[in-house]
């Protein structure tokens, strides 16, 4: 990467505002490859070979082995999804709307009548997991679904328009689970173990931390034009 001049240390600020990178010199780029493989001389002197002690079952001992992905913290990470990221979304959209006049009663009802809806479903979002046999992998947390309505019937009045409205926001107060965990991976739990001492003798402590999207809001209000 260092030798195809997409690296550099130093730029230079521009007239309008913008920078420009400053390519490295011939020196740098030397330099940089001098310390790079001190590096690698530094780790395969001192870890390669060596056995790295594991803090338990979920994280066993291991073997240094020659190897860039091998690099203690600090020389490399792995890549992987966000923790924010959905891969799969679906989202439907009712629409309904009448003409002033529509209906029995000349529209008393029906007429000037106004309601939309939108349902989305978002799959869930990625957390790294540690298998029983110290393996980290991506999962997913469980889908979430949220609808929101809107209702709005309007009356007229010679050039007057005056519209009633109901608008609620998570019509069905859903809520979007963040459970992560072995309980939940292998055995799809959400909440405490049914033995838990706290969750029998307290109730879920977690019930408010746990989930996340916004309650339900319902708005009622009026809007008048002319």
């Amino acid at each position: 990467m260092v030798q195809t001049g997409r690296y550099w240390t130093d730029w230079t600020a521009n007239a309008d505002g913008s920078e420009s990178p400053k390519p490295l010199t011939d020196a740098e780029k030397t330099n940089l490859a001098s310390n790079a493989q001190k590096n690698i001389d530094l780790y395969n002197k001192n870890f390669v070979g060596t056995i790295a002690a594991g803090t338990g079952y979920w994280n066993p001992s291991y073997e240094y082995v020659p190897g860039w992905l091998n690099f203690p913290s600090g020389y490399w990470s792995e890549s992987g999804p966000r923790g924010y990221e959905r891969n799969n979304t679906a989202n439907l959209q009712f629409l309904y709307s009448t003409p002033k006049g529509h209906g029995p009663g000349k529209g008393v009802l029906f007429g000037d009548l106004n309601v939309s809806a939108i349902y989305r479903m978002l799959g869930g979002t990625p957390f790294l997991y540690t298998t029983p046999t110290g393996q980290q992998t991506w999962r997913s947390r469980p889908l979430t679904s949220v609808m929101d309505l809107l209702v709005e019937k309007g009356f007229r009045y010679r050039n007057a328009r005056a519209a009633l409205y109901v608008e609620a926001r998570n019509l069905f107060n859903q809520r979007t689970d963040l459970t992560v965990g072995t309980d939940y991976v292998l055995y799809g739990l959400q909440t405490p173990t049914p033995d838990d001492t706290n969750y029998l003798r307290y109730g879920d402590p977690s019930d408010r931390t746990r989930y996340s999207n916004s309650p339900r809001q319902v708005d009622v209000g009026m809007r008048i034009t002319f």
